[in-house]
């Protein structure tokens, strides 16, 4: 009951302080369109063009509230699309132009040194240089191209014009940005053996769970607790990865996939072995239900038994029944579960 009660605390305790988060822009985040916007740049950071453009075109028609962010949702989304056909090698020529063309009214409506350096990226990529120079020059001058992909684009730019001196200056500049990264040579950046995504709290409860599974793991002194350890283990890290895979875009879900997962296996893996002692597939040991309905693990008539387990009569383990208990794990697991369902097509919906 305390393992089950801790866990709900807990997840009420991470989600209340997300929650508390008062800032308007963080709440607009919070709203599936803008979140998923935040992951589909993400992903254009990391250089999955693919996935960028796929996040960005299934949010840039949603309405939103209030209706200002539904414009600024769709111009951010709009500016996703493009600067992926931008910065994808693979891009075809009408993708490309439609880039340029569509950076373009941006930039001018907008007026905004971070629009300005997106289409000056864009006019080197179709290799219009001296429109490029145009644009990202004066940003540049006065320290306000925030993009490495600009300053790549720049530097390309001032090597084709014979500038050598601002295509040294840039390309400086864009090391010290980023540490040498690939992009100021004008190539993606490395894909990561595993990408994290989403909010801290999601990570931090799904850490949580896990230290409190195993920790209860090596406090308790479960006789079950070796059996079957590698499928458990296996389970476990399947749930870790699909934990993974979907904090990005459904943190709630995550939170609630860890959480039943783990109850889950811990209850499948004692099932399992209380049945395999009642069936007498384990050398030396017996299962003895008694009248209230406790379980008693204890050696077998003619098995050896230790001097301590001896003084005890040959008990094993014990496993009071209680009715609280499984009353508040599916309780909770029909919560936990109805979450996951509710978020899930919430998001997707």
């Amino acid at each position: 009951m305390r393992f089950f009660a801790v866990l709900a605390v807990l997840a009420a305790l991470l989600f209340s302080a997300k929650s508390a988060r008062a800032c308007t822009n963080a709440i607009l985040r919070d709203q599936h369109p803008f979140q998923t916007l935040h992951s589909a740049e993400l992903e254009l950071e990391d250089g999955n063009w693919e996935d960028a453009r796929r996040l960005a075109q299934s949010v840039r028609m949603e309405p939103t509230s209030p209706p200002s962010a539904g414009e600024r949702a769709h111009l951010r989304a709009m500016r996703v699309v493009a600067l992926s056909f931008v910065r994808d090698p693979n891009a075809h020529p009408p993708d490309i132009a439609w880039a340029v063309e569509n950076l373009h009214e941006q930039a001018a409506s907008r007026n905004e040194p971070t629009v300005i350096a997106d289409y000056g990226e864009a006019l080197a990529r179709v290799e219009r240089w001296d429109d490029a120079n145009a644009q990202l020059a004066p940003l540049f001058t006065k320290d306000l191209i925030g993009s490495p992909w600009a300053l790549s684009a720049l530097e390309r730019t001032a090597r084709h014009r014979g500038d050598a001196q601002t295509a040294d200056a840039a390309h400086d500049r864009c090391e010290t940005m980023t540490g040498k990264s690939p992009v100021c040579r004008g190539e993606p950046p490395p894909q990561p053996l595993l990408r994290v995504r989403g909010d801290m709290y999601t990570y931090v409860a799904v850490g949580i769970f896990v230290a409190i599974a195993f920790y209860r793991r090596i406090r308790r002194a479960w006789p079950w607790r070796t059996y079957g350890e590698k499928l458990y283990a296996a389970g476990v890290l399947a749930t870790a990865v699909l934990a993974f895979e979907l904090a990005p875009h459904w943190p709630i879900s995550a939170v609630a996939l860890t959480a039943v997962a783990l109850a889950s296996l811990a209850w499948a893996q004692r099932t399992v072995y209380l049945r395999a002692v009642a069936r007498g597939r384990i050398p030396g040991l017996s299962l003895r239900v008694e009248e209230n309905g406790t379980r008693v693990i204890e050696r077998a008539p003619g098995a050896e038994t230790p001097y301590r387990e001896a003084a005890r009569g040959g008990v094993i383990f014990t496993i009071p029944r209680s009715r609280v208990v499984p009353m508040l794990a599916v309780a909770f697991l029909a919560t936990v579960a109805l979450l996951f369902l509710f978020a899930t097509l919430t998001l997707r919906g």
